[in-house]
């Protein structure tokens, strides 16, 4: 039995119009409403959110599209999301004790991560300062980890109580956090660092 077999017929029809229509990009509830016979455009909205939890669909915020997985995901993990770390020196605040949601995510496209899934959080990354590995807007996934260490090259780190993503060296006692972003690179000699953990994945096009 295939794993979609497993989902009802209006959902299966909603699907095959996402996969025929992927290329387009944007499409609209009223589009789909009407190409699927829907009285209401909020059976459109329920179902649409029922493919994205169980990892059927996921769709751009950036195009209004849905992209259709080849392979429909049923190993799956709840990862909390908590507030933005900076990929610059701008305000912002440590983390929040209750993260602002919880992710269900594939744990296939978790490279680097292992079964114990409770070290592992997102933060979401805003501003430029790590282009071209981070973006803004992207989700980025941290294993903790409270002890700097020469290997990892992506650190999540509290710098005067704001939380950042830098890269990170130690020497002398002191911490230097470094920008990958040429154009606005930042290279900051502090002691007032306390290590969080290290990045693991990058998660884009959510």
């Amino acid at each position: 039995m295939s794993y979609e077999s497993k989902i009802d017929t209006t959902y299966q029809r909603l699907l095959d119009y996402l996969r025929e229509n992927e290329s387009r990009g944007s499409l609209t509830l009223t589009e789909i409403q009407k190409a699927l016979g829907f009285d209401h455009h909020q059976k459109v909205t329920h179902r649409l959110k029922n493919l994205e939890k169980r990892w059927y669909i996921r769709k751009n915020a950036d195009t209004g599209g849905y992209r259709v997985f080849d392979v429909p995901v049923s190993d799956t993990v709840a990862i909390p999301v908590y507030g933005a770390a900076l990929c610059g020196n701008k305000g912002g605040a440590v983390v929040d004790e209750y993260p602002e949601e919880t992710m269900t995510f594939p744990t296939s496209l978790l490279w680097g991560a292992s079964s114990d899934w409770s070290d592992y959080f997102f933060v979401k990354a805003k501003w430029d300062s790590m282009l071209p590995y981070i973006e803004d807007g992207d989700l980025v996934l941290i294993k903790k980890y409270t002890m700097w260490r020469e290997t990892d090259k992506k650190v999540l780190v509290a710098h005067n109580g704001v939380l950042k993503v830098k890269i990170v060296q130690h020497n002398n006692g002191s911490y230097f956090l470094f920008s990958a972003n040429a154009e606005k690179l930042e290279i900051l000699r502090t002691d007032d660092v306390s290590v969080i953990g290290y990045v693991t994945k990058v998660v884009k096009d959510l």
